[in-house]
C-alpha cells in the first residue's frame, strides 16, 4: 500500500488535534454542568479520560508515521543525488541526529 503524502498526514495531525481540544472543551463543559455533587460527573470525568486518551494515542502514531514519511522523502533525495553522481555530504550532527532518533542501517528505517 502507499504510505500517505507529507502533506495528508500534516492535515489529520491538526485535524486531530482540534478534536481532541473541541472534545476536551465540550467535556468539561459538560463536567461543569453536572457541578460537584452530580451523578453524572464521573460518568463525563470517565469519558473525558477515555477520549483524551484516545486522541494522545492517535496523534503519537500520527506524529510517528509523519516521521517516517519525512526521513524516507530525506533518503530519497541522498539516493537521487548519489544516482545523479552530485557531491553531497551530510552534516554530521544531522546524521548522528537521525541515528539517535531512529535506529538507520544501510539506508533503511526502523523507528529506535
Amino acid at each position: 500500500s502507499q504510505a500517505p503524502s507529507l502533506r495528508l498526514l500534516v492535515q489529520e495531525l491538526q485535524t486531530t488535534k482540534m478534536l481532541q481540544a473541541q472534545r476536551i472543551d465540550r467535556l468539561e463543559q459538560l463536567l461543569e454542568q453536572a457541578g460537584p455533587n452530580g451523578s453524572d460527573g464521573g460518568t463525563v470525568d470517565g469519558l473525558l479520560s477515555r477520549q483524551t486518551e484516545e486522541l494522545e494515542r492517535r496523534i503519537a502514531e500520527l506524529e510517528g508515521q509523519l516521521s517516517q514519511q519525512i526521513l524516507r522523502v530525506i533518503w530519497g533525495a541522498a539516493a537521487l543525488l548519489r544516482a545523479s553522481s552530485l557531491r553531497w555530504r551530510w552534516d554530521s550532527s544531522v546524521v548522528m541526529g537521525l541515528h539517535s532518533r531512529y535506529a538507520l542501517t544501510d539506508g533503511s528505517l526502523s523507528s529506535a
